[in-house]
């Protein structure tokens, strides 16, 4: 029996934790190190569709153990964060295993995860939700108030040193630089700039407090949310009851509203420990948030998550989760995107 849906959606996440760390190592050897690994893994997760009831419980057993044994490994500071998450999706998909109620789980009961797991599970927003293009058009913002986009560097500027790999720093720097927006989208951008101006306070409102800029957080409710306040930051799920959908059962308290809702769904990824509030940064992070698939599986087909609507993306994209399709065009406009047309538009200063 193969995973169900939501067992496979918490092992895709703790892979794209894996993945993550190859942009985060050091060297070429770890690197090379963390795509073997992953490499293992989904060789294992493989074994998972055969039938024989000994191999899908040696399966089972090995994932759990080494996603374990990766975790005690992240023993350097520069994978502190990373160790966190880790850990955090690795109890997750122990959880979901539990959950699925098959006969091989009585195996591993009591497996030696590691005791310090962090308790709280994250979003990995794997699908791309579908946001109706509007085309109102707007007045371009010529003349925004330097003090605005000022005080928006303050929170982004950072004297450490990158945390992202310098090969990717570079591919994210160069790729923003020649951003051009689709001028049959320019339109639909345009409707959702003049959405991210509405909500500003909001967003600041939301952010500033953790020290995460304003346009970072409103894009991030553009792309789960479509605007809607009615819906959870985490994943959309609605607003009148805990998230249902991973992660499930957030926040984990009472009396939410959107905002302390927000904040918690930006905390539980570590939002508000990242102080590199760069283009790479930045980009790093919205591609973390939906998942490394594109990257990792089709390369040729850079993420719509970031660039749809922009000269770097034309077709492709996940239509379900883990089924790609190679002329389905995205109709939701990219984080990237949304960001270079605000920064040319004087809204934020990078």
């Amino acid at each position: 029996m193969p995973f169900d849906t939501s067992t496979n959606k918490a092992f895709k996440e703790a892979m794209d934790e894996i993945f993550a760390l190859t942009m985060l190592a050091e060297t070429d050897e770890e690197a090379e190190r963390w795509e073997n690994v992953s490499d293992e893994l989904a060789a294992a997760r493989k074994k998972v569709i055969q039938d024989d009831f000994a191999s899908r419980t040696f399966a089972y057993n090995f994932i759990l153990m080494r996603l374990g044994a990766v975790c005690n490994e992240l023993t350097k500071d520069a994978y502190r964060d990373a160790k966190r998450r880790l850990q955090s999706k690795l109890l997750e998909f122990r959880s979901r295993l539990m959950d699925s109620a098959i006969d091989a789980l009585d195996q591993f009961h009591n497996l030696a995860v590691p005791d310090e797991i962090d308790t709280e599970t994250e979003d990995s927003a794997a699908l791309e939700p579908q946001q109706s293009a509007k085309t109102d058009e707007l007045e371009d913002d010529q003349n925004v108030p330097a003090a605005e986009a000022m005080a928006d560097a303050a929170i982004m500027t950072t004297t450490a040193p990158s945390k992202v790999r310098p090969d990717l720093h570079t591919e994210y720097e160069s790729m923003f630089a020649t951003c051009v927006i689709r001028p049959d989208k320019l339109g639909s951008v345009n409707w959702h700039i003049g959405k991210l101006k509405t909500f500003r306070e909001i967003y600041e409102a939301t952010g500033t407090p953790l020290s995460i800029p304003w346009w970072f957080v409103g894009i991030i409710h553009c792309m789960e949310c479509g605007f809607n306040f009615e819906g959870h930051l985490h994943n959309g799920d609605p607003l009148n009851a805990k998230t249902v959908h991973v992660p499930k059962d957030r926040p984990p308290f009472d009396n939410w509203d959107w905002t302390s809702s927000a904040r918690d769904a930006l905390t539980m990824k570590g939002f508000d420990s990242w102080n590199e509030w760069s283009i790479a940064g930045a980009l790093y992070q919205w591609e973390r948030y939906n998942g490394f698939g594109y990257r990792k599986f089709h390369p040729e087909t850079k993420s719509p998550y970031l660039w749809s609507f922009s000269n770097h993306y034309t077709k492709g994209k996940y239509v379900a989760d883990g089924e790609w399709s190679a002329s389905h065009v995205s109709k939701q406009c990219g984080a990237a995107t949304l960001l270079r047309a605000l920064v040319n538009r004087g809204l934020v200063a990078l």
